[in-house]
Protein backbone atom coordinates (compact mmCIF):
# COMPACT_ATOMS: atom_id res chain seq x y z
CA UNK A 1 0.00 0.00 0.00
CA UNK A 2 1.31 3.60 -1.14
CA UNK A 3 0.44 5.74 1.71
CA UNK A 4 1.45 9.07 3.77
CA UNK A 5 -1.22 10.07 4.98
CA UNK A 6 -0.63 13.61 7.14
CA UNK A 7 3.29 13.32 6.70
CA UNK A 8 3.28 14.93 3.62
CA UNK A 9 2.03 17.83 5.76
CA UNK A 10 5.24 18.10 7.05
CA UNK A 11 8.14 20.42 5.52
CA UNK A 12 10.10 18.54 2.96
CA UNK A 13 7.83 15.50 3.04
CA UNK A 14 7.53 13.15 -0.24
CA UNK A 15 4.50 13.33 -1.85
CA UNK A 16 2.76 10.51 -2.08
CA UNK A 17 1.31 11.08 -5.94
CA UNK A 18 5.41 11.91 -6.81
CA UNK A 19 6.79 8.60 -6.03
CA UNK A 20 3.94 6.46 -6.95
CA UNK A 21 4.96 6.25 -10.91
CA UNK A 22 8.00 4.73 -9.51
CA UNK A 23 6.53 2.58 -6.94
CA UNK A 24 3.88 0.56 -9.39
CA UNK A 25 6.93 0.22 -12.26
CA UNK A 26 9.02 -1.26 -9.90
CA UNK A 27 6.29 -3.95 -8.62
CA UNK A 28 3.87 -4.26 -10.92
CA UNK A 29 4.60 -7.50 -11.94
CA UNK A 30 4.50 -8.98 -8.56
CA UNK A 31 1.85 -6.95 -6.29
CA UNK A 32 -1.41 -5.24 -6.31
CA UNK A 33 -1.23 -1.57 -5.54
CA UNK A 34 -3.16 0.18 -3.56
CA UNK A 35 -3.52 3.74 -2.67
CA UNK A 36 -4.62 5.39 0.51
CA UNK A 37 -3.57 9.67 1.38
CA UNK A 38 -6.49 11.83 1.99
CA UNK A 39 -9.01 11.01 -0.79
CA UNK A 40 -11.35 13.59 -0.70
CA UNK A 41 -12.77 13.96 -4.23
CA UNK A 42 -13.56 12.24 -7.64
CA UNK A 43 -10.19 13.58 -8.85
CA UNK A 44 -8.34 12.40 -6.02
CA UNK A 45 -9.68 9.10 -6.90
CA UNK A 46 -9.17 9.24 -11.01
CA UNK A 47 -5.56 10.78 -10.48
CA UNK A 48 -3.69 7.95 -8.89
CA UNK A 49 -6.03 5.27 -10.91
CA UNK A 50 -4.70 6.81 -14.27
CA UNK A 51 -1.24 5.85 -12.29
CA UNK A 52 -1.83 2.15 -12.82
CA UNK A 53 -2.78 1.73 -8.92
CA UNK A 54 -5.57 -1.33 -8.74
CA UNK A 55 -7.76 -0.06 -5.71
CA UNK A 56 -7.97 3.51 -3.80
CA UNK A 57 -9.35 3.30 -0.62
CA UNK A 58 -11.79 6.00 0.26
CA UNK A 59 -12.07 6.10 4.25
CA UNK A 60 -11.54 9.85 5.11
CA UNK A 61 -15.19 11.04 3.27
CA UNK A 62 -17.17 8.42 5.30
CA UNK A 63 -15.49 9.49 8.80
CA UNK A 64 -16.43 12.92 8.16
CA UNK A 65 -19.92 12.44 7.53
CA UNK A 66 -20.18 9.99 10.02
CA UNK A 67 -19.26 12.62 12.58
CA UNK A 68 -21.43 14.98 10.39
CA UNK A 69 -25.02 12.90 10.50
CA UNK A 70 -23.88 9.54 12.33
CA UNK A 71 -24.88 7.04 9.60
CA UNK A 72 -27.28 8.80 7.32
CA UNK A 73 -24.22 11.15 6.67
CA UNK A 74 -22.01 8.52 5.99
CA UNK A 75 -24.47 6.86 3.49
CA UNK A 76 -24.50 10.76 1.87
CA UNK A 77 -21.39 11.63 1.50
CA UNK A 78 -20.59 8.50 0.04
CA UNK A 79 -23.29 8.41 -2.44
CA UNK A 80 -22.17 12.37 -3.07
CA UNK A 81 -18.63 11.23 -3.81
CA UNK A 82 -19.40 7.56 -5.46
CA UNK A 83 -22.96 7.42 -6.90
CA UNK A 84 -23.05 7.03 -10.60
CA UNK A 85 -25.97 9.42 -11.13
CA UNK A 86 -26.98 12.67 -8.68
CA UNK A 87 -28.42 11.50 -5.50
CA UNK A 88 -31.13 13.06 -3.75
CA UNK A 89 -30.19 15.21 -1.20
CA UNK A 90 -31.46 14.24 2.30
CA UNK A 91 -32.74 16.29 5.38
CA UNK A 92 -29.48 15.62 6.88
CA UNK A 93 -26.65 15.52 4.17
CA UNK A 94 -26.87 18.09 1.18
CA UNK A 95 -24.72 15.65 -0.88
CA UNK A 96 -22.52 19.10 -1.50
CA UNK A 97 -19.85 16.89 -3.38
CA UNK A 98 -22.60 15.91 -6.20
CA UNK A 99 -21.26 12.26 -7.23
CA UNK A 100 -18.15 13.54 -7.45
CA UNK A 101 -16.33 10.66 -9.08
CA UNK A 102 -18.54 10.07 -11.93
CA UNK A 103 -18.48 14.14 -12.98
CA UNK A 104 -14.85 14.17 -12.51
CA UNK A 105 -14.87 11.24 -15.37
CA UNK A 106 -17.37 13.13 -17.10
CA UNK A 107 -15.24 15.89 -17.30
CA UNK A 108 -12.14 14.14 -18.32
CA UNK A 109 -14.12 12.34 -21.51
CA UNK A 110 -14.13 8.92 -19.65
CA UNK A 111 -16.92 6.31 -19.57
CA UNK A 112 -15.31 4.68 -16.33
CA UNK A 113 -12.67 3.62 -14.00
CA UNK A 114 -11.24 1.32 -16.30
CA UNK A 115 -10.38 4.31 -18.96
CA UNK A 116 -8.26 5.82 -16.70
CA UNK A 117 -4.54 5.74 -18.16
CA UNK A 118 -1.06 7.06 -17.39
CA UNK A 119 -1.29 8.12 -21.14
CA UNK A 120 -3.47 10.94 -20.43
CA UNK A 121 -0.64 12.22 -17.78
CA UNK A 122 2.08 14.45 -18.08
CA UNK A 123 4.61 15.36 -16.09
CA UNK A 124 5.16 18.74 -15.16
CA UNK A 125 7.77 20.83 -12.87
CA UNK A 126 8.90 20.23 -9.83
CA UNK A 127 7.46 16.19 -10.10
CA UNK A 128 3.64 17.05 -9.69
CA UNK A 129 1.14 15.32 -11.78
CA UNK A 130 -1.30 16.41 -13.63
CA UNK A 131 -3.99 15.69 -16.10
CA UNK A 132 -2.97 16.49 -19.51
CA UNK A 133 -4.80 19.23 -21.49
CA UNK A 134 -4.47 18.00 -24.80
CA UNK A 135 -5.81 20.90 -26.16
CA UNK A 136 -2.99 23.02 -24.75
CA UNK A 137 -0.72 21.81 -26.89
CA UNK A 138 -2.92 22.05 -29.92
CA UNK A 139 -5.29 25.31 -28.94
CA UNK A 140 -4.24 28.83 -27.79
CA UNK A 141 -7.88 30.62 -27.10
CA UNK A 142 -7.78 34.38 -27.10
CA UNK A 143 -11.10 36.10 -25.27
CA UNK A 144 -12.26 39.71 -26.62
CA UNK A 145 -13.33 41.56 -23.45
CA UNK A 146 -16.44 43.87 -23.06
CA UNK A 147 -16.26 47.54 -22.25
CA UNK A 148 -17.39 47.66 -19.13
CA UNK A 149 -16.53 45.82 -16.13
CA UNK A 150 -17.20 42.39 -17.58
CA UNK A 151 -16.85 38.90 -15.95
CA UNK A 152 -17.65 36.52 -18.33
CA UNK A 153 -14.18 36.66 -20.18
CA UNK A 154 -12.02 36.05 -17.26
CA UNK A 155 -14.17 33.81 -15.92
CA UNK A 156 -13.24 31.30 -18.74
CA UNK A 157 -10.17 32.14 -18.94
CA UNK A 158 -10.15 31.14 -15.25
CA UNK A 159 -12.08 27.77 -15.85
CA UNK A 160 -9.92 27.27 -18.63
CA UNK A 161 -6.72 27.04 -16.49
CA UNK A 162 -7.64 25.95 -13.58
CA UNK A 163 -9.81 22.87 -14.33
CA UNK A 164 -8.27 21.95 -17.73
CA UNK A 165 -4.49 23.37 -18.07
CA UNK A 166 -5.87 25.61 -21.06
CA UNK A 167 -3.37 28.96 -21.49
CA UNK A 168 -5.49 31.85 -22.96
CA UNK A 169 -4.92 35.22 -23.30
CA UNK A 170 -7.78 38.73 -22.02
CA UNK A 171 -7.89 41.21 -24.27
CA UNK A 172 -9.74 44.20 -23.12
CA UNK A 173 -10.92 47.01 -24.37
CA UNK A 174 -10.34 49.72 -21.68
CA UNK A 175 -7.01 50.81 -21.01
CA UNK A 176 -7.10 49.99 -17.31
CA UNK A 177 -9.02 48.20 -14.90
CA UNK A 178 -12.65 49.99 -14.57
CA UNK A 179 -14.30 50.94 -11.44
CA UNK A 180 -17.93 52.01 -13.03
CA UNK A 181 -20.69 50.07 -13.08
CA UNK A 182 -23.67 49.09 -9.91
CA UNK A 183 -24.45 46.77 -8.26
CA UNK A 184 -25.90 43.69 -9.18
CA UNK A 185 -27.55 40.86 -8.27
CA UNK A 186 -25.68 37.50 -8.11
CA UNK A 187 -28.02 34.35 -7.86
CA UNK A 188 -26.86 31.32 -6.44
CA UNK A 189 -26.34 30.01 -10.02
CA UNK A 190 -23.81 32.68 -10.96
CA UNK A 191 -22.09 32.40 -7.07
CA UNK A 192 -21.53 28.48 -8.09
CA UNK A 193 -19.45 29.82 -10.77
CA UNK A 194 -17.53 32.17 -8.87
CA UNK A 195 -16.77 29.18 -6.64
CA UNK A 196 -15.79 27.10 -9.17
CA UNK A 197 -13.27 29.52 -10.63
CA UNK A 198 -12.25 30.08 -7.19
CA UNK A 199 -13.10 33.81 -6.25
CA UNK A 200 -16.20 33.33 -4.39
CA UNK A 201 -14.77 33.27 -0.81
CA UNK A 202 -13.00 37.20 -1.72
CA UNK A 203 -16.65 38.58 -3.03
CA UNK A 204 -18.84 36.87 -0.21
CA UNK A 205 -17.86 39.79 2.32
CA UNK A 206 -18.30 42.88 -0.08
CA UNK A 207 -21.55 42.45 -0.36
CA UNK A 208 -24.99 41.86 1.04
CA UNK A 209 -25.89 38.46 1.57
CA UNK A 210 -29.54 37.37 1.68
CA UNK A 211 -32.20 34.51 1.18
CA UNK A 212 -35.26 36.02 0.87
CA UNK A 213 -37.19 38.74 -1.33
CA UNK A 214 -40.29 40.24 0.20
CA UNK A 215 -42.64 41.66 -2.27
CA UNK A 216 -45.09 43.93 -1.57
CA UNK A 217 -47.62 46.68 -2.98
CA UNK A 218 -47.91 50.27 -2.90
CA UNK A 219 -50.34 49.64 0.06
CA UNK A 220 -47.83 47.94 2.02
CA UNK A 221 -49.46 44.80 1.83
CA UNK A 222 -47.18 41.94 1.33
CA UNK A 223 -47.70 39.92 -1.58
CA UNK A 224 -45.27 37.16 -1.08
CA UNK A 225 -41.72 35.57 -0.46
CA UNK A 226 -39.29 34.03 -2.58
CA UNK A 227 -36.64 32.52 -2.10
CA UNK A 228 -33.84 33.28 -4.00
CA UNK A 229 -31.17 32.02 -2.76
CA UNK A 230 -30.81 29.25 0.07
CA UNK A 231 -27.84 27.23 1.65
CA UNK A 232 -30.00 24.24 2.18
CA UNK A 233 -31.66 24.17 -1.13
CA UNK A 234 -29.28 25.75 -3.83
CA UNK A 235 -25.90 25.54 -1.23
CA UNK A 236 -25.35 29.74 -1.83
CA UNK A 237 -27.42 32.62 -0.69
CA UNK A 238 -27.75 35.54 -3.62
CA UNK A 239 -25.38 38.43 -2.84
CA UNK A 240 -25.76 42.08 -3.40
CA UNK A 241 -22.53 43.90 -4.77
CA UNK A 242 -20.93 45.76 -6.61
CA UNK A 243 -19.93 44.64 -10.49
CA UNK A 244 -16.19 46.49 -9.93
CA UNK A 245 -15.57 44.51 -7.02
CA UNK A 246 -16.12 40.99 -8.79
CA UNK A 247 -14.14 42.22 -11.34
CA UNK A 248 -11.59 42.87 -9.23
CA UNK A 249 -11.24 39.84 -8.14
CA UNK A 250 -11.64 37.67 -10.86
CA UNK A 251 -8.43 39.79 -12.29
CA UNK A 252 -6.64 39.68 -9.42
CA UNK A 253 -6.96 35.98 -9.83
CA UNK A 254 -6.07 36.07 -13.46
CA UNK A 255 -2.83 37.43 -11.98
CA UNK A 256 -2.10 34.91 -9.45
CA UNK A 257 -2.41 31.68 -12.11
CA UNK A 258 -0.33 33.52 -14.67
CA UNK A 259 -3.11 34.66 -17.22
CA UNK A 260 -2.58 37.75 -19.14
CA UNK A 261 -4.65 40.31 -19.23
CA UNK A 262 -3.77 42.88 -22.31
CA UNK A 263 -5.72 46.25 -21.58
CA UNK A 264 -6.45 49.28 -24.24
CA UNK A 265 -6.81 46.63 -27.35
CA UNK A 266 -10.05 47.91 -29.65
CA UNK A 267 -11.06 45.15 -32.26
CA UNK A 268 -10.95 46.61 -35.63
CA UNK A 269 -10.96 43.23 -37.80
CA UNK A 270 -11.06 39.54 -37.62
CA UNK A 271 -10.00 37.20 -40.65
CA UNK A 272 -11.12 33.46 -39.75
CA UNK A 273 -9.03 30.60 -41.64
CA UNK A 274 -9.43 27.14 -41.47
CA UNK A 275 -7.03 26.41 -38.54
CA UNK A 276 -6.91 29.88 -36.93
CA UNK A 277 -8.26 33.31 -36.48
CA UNK A 278 -6.57 36.25 -36.72
CA UNK A 279 -7.10 39.41 -34.74
CA UNK A 280 -6.18 42.76 -35.61
CA UNK A 281 -6.37 45.73 -33.17
CA UNK A 282 -6.97 49.66 -33.82
CA UNK A 283 -3.33 49.70 -32.94
CA UNK A 284 -1.48 48.62 -35.11
CA UNK A 285 -0.81 44.88 -33.48
CA UNK A 286 -2.25 41.64 -34.41
CA UNK A 287 -2.80 38.04 -32.61
CA UNK A 288 -2.98 34.94 -33.75
CA UNK A 289 -5.15 31.84 -32.37
CA UNK A 290 -7.06 28.74 -32.56
CA UNK A 291 -10.52 30.17 -31.24
CA UNK A 292 -11.22 33.35 -30.22
CA UNK A 293 -14.14 34.29 -28.11
CA UNK A 294 -16.26 36.97 -27.91
CA UNK A 295 -17.22 38.11 -24.71
CA UNK A 296 -17.39 42.12 -25.64
CA UNK A 297 -20.77 42.75 -24.51
CA UNK A 298 -24.46 43.77 -26.23
CA UNK A 299 -22.89 45.87 -28.69
CA UNK A 300 -20.60 43.46 -29.35
CA UNK A 301 -17.73 44.01 -32.36
CA UNK A 302 -17.22 40.69 -32.79
CA UNK A 303 -20.58 39.44 -33.57
CA UNK A 304 -20.62 42.54 -35.37
CA UNK A 305 -17.35 40.91 -38.04
CA UNK A 306 -18.97 37.01 -38.55
CA UNK A 307 -22.64 38.02 -38.74
CA UNK A 308 -25.13 40.75 -39.76
CA UNK A 309 -27.37 41.90 -36.31
CA UNK A 310 -27.98 44.65 -34.90
CA UNK A 311 -29.31 45.42 -31.14
CA UNK A 312 -32.90 46.99 -31.08
CA UNK A 313 -33.89 49.09 -27.43
CA UNK A 314 -35.97 46.84 -25.49
CA UNK A 315 -38.55 49.39 -24.62
CA UNK A 316 -37.46 49.41 -20.99
CA UNK A 317 -34.67 51.32 -18.74
CA UNK A 318 -33.44 51.34 -15.30
CA UNK A 319 -33.04 54.15 -12.86
CA UNK A 320 -30.62 53.30 -9.70
CA UNK A 321 -29.78 55.42 -6.81
CA UNK A 322 -27.09 53.36 -4.61
CA UNK A 323 -25.26 54.00 -0.88
CA UNK A 324 -27.97 55.18 0.89
CA UNK A 325 -27.84 54.90 4.20
CA UNK A 326 -30.46 52.57 5.86
CA UNK A 327 -31.25 54.48 8.93
CA UNK A 328 -31.66 57.89 7.09
CA UNK A 329 -35.02 56.01 5.51
CA UNK A 330 -38.58 57.10 6.54
CA UNK A 331 -39.42 55.46 9.78
CA UNK A 332 -41.61 53.38 7.60
CA UNK A 333 -39.22 51.26 6.39
CA UNK A 334 -38.51 50.10 9.72
CA UNK A 335 -41.63 48.02 9.77
CA UNK A 336 -40.39 46.47 5.94
CA UNK A 337 -38.58 43.70 5.25
CA UNK A 338 -35.57 44.34 2.99
CA UNK A 339 -34.57 43.39 0.60
CA UNK A 340 -38.30 44.14 -1.27
CA UNK A 341 -39.94 44.56 -4.21
CA UNK A 342 -43.22 46.71 -4.01
CA UNK A 343 -45.55 46.71 -7.39
CA UNK A 344 -48.16 49.45 -8.13
CA UNK A 345 -50.38 50.76 -10.48
CA UNK A 346 -47.40 53.46 -12.12
CA UNK A 347 -44.57 50.48 -11.93
CA UNK A 348 -42.19 49.24 -9.96
CA UNK A 349 -39.40 49.89 -7.09
CA UNK A 350 -36.96 47.85 -5.27
CA UNK A 351 -35.39 48.33 -1.60
CA UNK A 352 -32.18 46.08 -1.33
CA UNK A 353 -29.31 46.54 0.82
CA UNK A 354 -25.90 45.85 -0.21
CA UNK A 355 -23.34 46.19 2.03
CA UNK A 356 -22.00 43.25 3.81
CA UNK A 357 -23.83 44.48 7.49
CA UNK A 358 -27.06 45.88 5.32
CA UNK A 359 -26.56 49.20 6.67
CA UNK A 360 -26.19 50.75 3.05
CA UNK A 361 -29.19 50.15 0.77
CA UNK A 362 -29.49 50.61 -3.05
CA UNK A 363 -33.08 51.77 -4.82
CA UNK A 364 -33.73 51.04 -8.24
CA UNK A 365 -36.73 50.67 -10.76
CA UNK A 366 -36.99 48.92 -14.33
CA UNK A 367 -39.77 50.75 -16.23
CA UNK A 368 -40.61 51.26 -20.01
CA UNK A 369 -39.69 54.43 -21.87
CA UNK A 370 -39.82 55.96 -25.19
CA UNK A 371 -36.70 55.00 -28.03
CA UNK A 372 -34.15 57.06 -28.55
CA UNK A 373 -30.46 57.60 -30.16
CA UNK A 374 -27.47 56.96 -28.50
CA UNK A 375 -26.82 60.54 -28.50
CA UNK A 376 -29.87 61.49 -27.04
CA UNK A 377 -29.93 58.10 -24.21
CA UNK A 378 -26.75 60.09 -23.29
CA UNK A 379 -27.47 63.36 -22.93
CA UNK A 380 -31.02 62.19 -20.72
CA UNK A 381 -28.37 59.93 -18.62
CA UNK A 382 -26.51 62.97 -17.85
CA UNK A 383 -29.35 65.24 -17.39
CA UNK A 384 -29.78 64.30 -13.54
CA UNK A 385 -32.12 66.91 -12.79
CA UNK A 386 -34.22 64.83 -15.26
CA UNK A 387 -33.84 61.77 -14.30
CA UNK A 388 -35.06 62.50 -10.52
CA UNK A 389 -37.89 64.21 -12.22
CA UNK A 390 -39.23 60.78 -13.75
CA UNK A 391 -38.78 59.24 -10.75
CA UNK A 392 -40.59 61.71 -8.64
CA UNK A 393 -43.14 61.70 -11.16
CA UNK A 394 -43.87 57.93 -10.85
CA UNK A 395 -42.87 57.52 -7.23
CA UNK A 396 -43.68 60.94 -5.47
CA UNK A 397 -47.04 60.20 -4.00
CA UNK A 398 -49.20 57.04 -3.57
CA UNK A 399 -46.53 55.12 -2.21
CA UNK A 400 -45.30 53.97 1.05
CA UNK A 401 -43.59 57.13 2.46
CA UNK A 402 -39.99 55.76 2.85
CA UNK A 403 -40.51 55.55 -1.35
CA UNK A 404 -41.69 58.59 -1.69
CA UNK A 405 -38.72 60.17 0.41
CA UNK A 406 -36.10 58.92 -0.85
CA UNK A 407 -36.85 59.33 -4.88
CA UNK A 408 -37.10 63.19 -3.42
CA UNK A 409 -34.31 63.15 -1.22
CA UNK A 410 -31.71 61.16 -3.09
CA UNK A 411 -28.85 63.20 -4.29
CA UNK A 412 -29.74 63.33 -8.07
CA UNK A 413 -25.70 63.49 -8.98
CA UNK A 414 -25.56 59.94 -8.06
CA UNK A 415 -28.14 58.34 -10.01
CA UNK A 416 -27.64 56.01 -13.02
CA UNK A 417 -29.59 55.79 -16.00
CA UNK A 418 -28.94 52.66 -18.35
CA UNK A 419 -31.24 51.89 -21.40
CA UNK A 420 -31.94 47.86 -21.97
CA UNK A 421 -30.81 46.71 -25.22
CA UNK A 422 -31.37 43.34 -26.50
CA UNK A 423 -29.94 41.11 -29.40
CA UNK A 424 -32.27 39.18 -31.53
CA UNK A 425 -32.75 35.61 -31.26
CA UNK A 426 -29.21 34.24 -33.28
CA UNK A 427 -28.94 31.38 -35.69
CA UNK A 428 -25.89 30.74 -34.38
CA UNK A 429 -23.54 32.00 -31.32
CA UNK A 430 -20.36 30.40 -33.04
CA UNK A 431 -18.84 31.69 -36.95
CA UNK A 432 -19.35 29.58 -40.03
CA UNK A 433 -16.35 27.72 -39.32
CA UNK A 434 -17.35 27.51 -35.66
CA UNK A 435 -13.72 29.21 -34.57
CA UNK A 436 -15.18 32.29 -33.31
CA UNK A 437 -17.28 31.53 -30.54
CA UNK A 438 -19.94 34.28 -28.77
CA UNK A 439 -20.79 34.02 -24.87
CA UNK A 440 -23.17 36.46 -22.78
CA UNK A 441 -24.48 39.41 -23.87
CA UNK A 442 -22.92 38.94 -27.09
CA UNK A 443 -24.80 36.35 -27.75
CA UNK A 444 -28.15 36.65 -25.97
CA UNK A 445 -28.64 40.26 -24.29
CA UNK A 446 -32.06 40.76 -22.48
CA UNK A 447 -33.09 42.72 -19.91
CA UNK A 448 -32.12 42.47 -16.68
CA UNK A 449 -35.56 42.24 -15.01
CA UNK A 450 -35.42 38.43 -13.95
CA UNK A 451 -31.50 39.39 -12.25
CA UNK A 452 -29.78 36.93 -14.11
CA UNK A 453 -27.86 39.24 -16.72
CA UNK A 454 -24.35 37.97 -14.74
CA UNK A 455 -25.77 34.63 -14.35
CA UNK A 456 -26.30 33.99 -17.84
CA UNK A 457 -22.90 35.26 -19.00
CA UNK A 458 -21.22 33.05 -16.13
CA UNK A 459 -22.74 29.89 -17.09
CA UNK A 460 -21.94 30.71 -20.76
CA UNK A 461 -18.36 30.59 -19.74
CA UNK A 462 -17.68 27.40 -17.19
CA UNK A 463 -19.81 25.51 -19.79
CA UNK A 464 -18.05 26.45 -22.57
CA UNK A 465 -14.77 25.91 -21.02
CA UNK A 466 -15.71 21.92 -20.36
CA UNK A 467 -16.56 22.05 -23.72
CA UNK A 468 -13.50 23.15 -24.72
CA UNK A 469 -11.35 20.89 -22.33
CA UNK A 470 -13.14 17.92 -24.28
CA UNK A 471 -10.24 15.36 -25.30
CA UNK A 472 -11.82 14.72 -28.91
CA UNK A 473 -12.36 18.97 -29.36
CA UNK A 474 -9.71 19.53 -31.76
CA UNK A 475 -10.91 16.24 -34.03
CA UNK A 476 -14.57 17.06 -33.34
CA UNK A 477 -14.97 20.34 -32.35
CA UNK A 478 -18.03 21.29 -34.76
CA UNK A 479 -20.11 18.63 -33.24
CA UNK A 480 -19.09 19.56 -29.60
CA UNK A 481 -19.75 23.16 -29.81
CA UNK A 482 -23.16 22.67 -31.75
CA UNK A 483 -23.73 20.20 -28.77
CA UNK A 484 -22.98 23.22 -26.33
CA UNK A 485 -24.87 26.04 -28.35
CA UNK A 486 -27.85 23.90 -28.20
CA UNK A 487 -28.03 23.63 -24.88
CA UNK A 488 -27.07 26.81 -23.57
CA UNK A 489 -29.67 28.29 -26.24
CA UNK A 490 -32.61 25.89 -24.45
CA UNK A 491 -31.98 27.20 -21.14
CA UNK A 492 -31.48 30.63 -22.73
CA UNK A 493 -34.81 30.45 -24.08
CA UNK A 494 -36.27 29.61 -20.56
CA UNK A 495 -34.56 32.10 -18.84
CA UNK A 496 -35.83 34.84 -21.03
CA UNK A 497 -39.28 33.68 -20.97
CA UNK A 498 -39.45 34.39 -16.70
CA UNK A 499 -37.59 37.23 -17.39
CA UNK A 500 -40.29 39.15 -19.94
CA UNK A 501 -42.74 38.00 -17.14
CA UNK A 502 -41.11 39.95 -14.50
CA UNK A 503 -41.10 42.71 -17.14
CA UNK A 504 -44.73 42.43 -17.65
CA UNK A 505 -45.56 42.24 -13.94
CA UNK A 506 -43.33 45.70 -13.34
CA UNK A 507 -45.20 47.73 -16.00
CA UNK A 508 -47.79 50.38 -15.13
CA UNK A 509 -51.06 49.74 -15.68
CA UNK A 510 -54.70 50.48 -15.18
CA UNK A 511 -55.79 50.11 -11.13
CA UNK A 512 -57.95 46.91 -12.74
CA UNK A 513 -55.46 45.05 -14.53
CA UNK A 514 -52.28 45.73 -11.18
CA UNK A 515 -55.17 44.54 -8.81
CA UNK A 516 -54.98 41.48 -11.16
CA UNK A 517 -51.46 41.11 -11.15
CA UNK A 518 -50.98 41.18 -7.74
CA UNK A 519 -53.47 38.74 -7.06
CA UNK A 520 -51.65 36.81 -9.69
CA UNK A 521 -48.12 37.32 -7.49
CA UNK A 522 -49.93 36.42 -4.31
CA UNK A 523 -51.62 33.17 -5.67
CA UNK A 524 -48.28 32.23 -7.39
CA UNK A 525 -46.18 32.07 -4.22
CA UNK A 526 -49.44 30.55 -1.97
CA UNK A 527 -49.58 27.28 -4.52
CA UNK A 528 -45.73 27.50 -4.85
CA UNK A 529 -44.23 28.09 -1.76
CA UNK A 530 -41.08 30.41 -1.59
CA UNK A 531 -39.38 28.16 -3.88
CA UNK A 532 -41.80 29.74 -6.99
CA UNK A 533 -40.85 26.70 -8.45
CA UNK A 534 -37.56 28.18 -9.68
CA UNK A 535 -35.18 25.64 -8.71
CA UNK A 536 -34.54 25.17 -11.99
CA UNK A 537 -33.21 28.50 -12.39
CA UNK A 538 -31.10 28.59 -9.24
CA UNK A 539 -30.00 24.72 -8.89
CA UNK A 540 -27.91 24.98 -12.46
CA UNK A 541 -24.41 23.28 -11.78
CA UNK A 542 -22.11 24.15 -15.30
CA UNK A 543 -21.05 21.03 -14.75
CA UNK A 544 -23.87 18.95 -15.83
CA UNK A 545 -23.01 19.91 -19.57
CA UNK A 546 -21.21 16.60 -19.79
CA UNK A 547 -24.67 15.32 -19.97
CA UNK A 548 -24.84 17.10 -23.60
CA UNK A 549 -22.12 15.34 -24.91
Amino acid sequence: MVSNLEVRQVDGAVRSLDVLPEIVDAVRDNLVVPFDCEIRTGSDIVTPLTLDVKAVLVGRPWVCGLGIGGKKGAQGVLLGLLAVSRPKATSDIDSNVCWDLSLTLGLEGLQGAQDCKRAILRKVAFGKWLREAILAQHIETQLLNSTQSDLRGPALALSLKKHHGISSTVYELQPKYDVRGVNITLAPNALRVLQHVGVYDTVRPQGYKYESIHMSNARSQALGTLLQGSPKHYNFSSLRIHRAIVQKALLDELKVQGIPVVFGKKLVQLHEEEEFVELEFADGTAARASFVIGADGVHSRVRDVIMDTKTSYSGFMGIIGMGVKRESLHKSAAKVPLPNFVFGSRGFVAIMPSSYEGDMVDFFSTMPYPARSREEWNELANDKMKVQEILQQRFGNEWPQFICDITKDYDKEGLSLLPFFEVPPLERWTSVKRRVILIGDSAHAFTPQGGQGAAMGLEDAETLSHTLARPDFKSDYMRLLAAWERHRSERLRLVKDFTDLNGRLRTPDTAVIQWLKELLIWGRFKWTGELGNLQWLHGYNAEDIVRCF
